[in-house]
């Protein structure tokens, strides 16, 4: 009886966590979302540094923001029930 709480308890313990996550994750896209849209649309000189600088930030946020997504999908699929 005591197992079967047990695992019932750890179960809603962890439907929590995924909803305050998720939470975090939509303030953390509100948040960077407008960053992310504003350097995308500067029109700057490729040529400069500022602008090779710009582009790295940008692609390591994507390639970043990709990975997490990746093993988000690839940690819930593990987790499922």
């Amino acid at each position: 009886m005591s197992s079967i709480t047990d695992v019932k308890t750890q179960h809603y313990e962890m439907e929590d966590r995924e909803k305050d996550k998720a939470k975090i994750e939509e303030e953390i896209e509100k948040e960077t979302k407008p960053s992310v849209d504003f350097l995308k649309d500067i029109k700057y000189d490729m040529d400069s540094s500022l602008g090779v600088q710009l582009n790295q930030i940008l692609r390591k946020y994507i390639l970043r923001k990709t990975r997490l997504e990746e093993r988000e999908k690839e940690v819930s699929v593990i987790y499922k029930y």
